[in-house]
């Protein structure tokens, strides 16, 4: 599993959800079609993964943790049709801080997947912009780059959210 290979996931989702009037709009509904493609090629998927991060009062929980030499946790948002602030970085502020702990050795991949079911595709450079706003929070701990795949029906977009770039 790569960062193509979710670009391509998240943009065959939002074009079968728009062929679905009346279906599946939000994130928790469209989890099932998500782990249903993950796991189509053949791969072991854990679900709800539950990361076991040091001084943590409660494991936090990951979306999506694909097995293999090439581990990748996986975390994702939906835009709803109608619109919203989902997919910025405020938003999903909680998901980066969580993927960004884990090491090569925990996942050669950390992955934020933006699914957007809105029939006009999001400026990329606000998007980006909000996220570059984004610190990876207090703490003497290690922090890891995480990839933003951003998943429209008609365009794709990757990026990567560095923790060091941004201030503490």
């Amino acid at each position: 599993m790569n960062v193509q290979n979710l670009r391509h996931i998240g943009q065959d989702l939002a074009r079968l959800v728009r062929d679905y009037h009346g279906g599946p709009k939000r994130e928790m509904l469209i989890d099932p079609a998500l782990y249903a493609w993950l796991r189509a090629a053949g791969r072991t998927v854990e679900r709800q993964f539950h990361a076991h991060l040091p001084r943590a009062k409660r494991p936090p929980r990951i979306d999506f943790r694909i097995k293999g030499p090439n581990a990748v946790l996986l975390e994702f948002a939906v835009r709803p049709p109608n619109g919203g602030g989902e997919l910025y970085g405020s938003q999903n502020t909680k998901e980066l801080r969580k993927l960004t702990r884990f090491s090569n050795n925990a996942a050669k991949l950390r992955a934020l997947l933006l699914i957007d079911l809105h029939h006009a595709a999001h400026d990329i450079a606000s998007l980006k912009a909000s996220y570059d706003r984004i610190n990876a929070g207090r703490g003497h701990f290690a922090r890891h780059p995480v990839k933003v795949i951003y998943a429209h029906a008609e365009l794709t977009h990757v990026f990567k959210w560095d923790p060091f770039k941004r201030g503490a």
